[in-house]
């Protein structure tokens, strides 16, 4: 293996791609796909080449954000 893309489940996913990108400088690589009720259910950033994936919470699938 040569690569690790992590994937990020956060609370609030549109509040954290514009903390990334102010703080970090990071890019959207990828634009949010955004689910019907919503919710972003998948999308890519990128700093310096480190690249992650990020989506907002979904309790039905399993994937919740960090407990706070």
């Amino acid at each position: 293996m040569s690569e690790l893309t992590p994937y990020l489940c956060v609370a609030d996913s549109r509040a954290a791609i514009q903390w990334y990108a102010d703080v970090l400088g990071a890019e959207v690589t990828y634009d949010p796909i955004v689910m019907p009720d919503g919710r972003v259910g998948h999308c890519e950033l990128n700093v310096d080449g480190a690249r992650w994936m990020m989506s907002d919470e979904f309790p039905s699938a399993g994937v919740a954000a960090p407990d706070p």
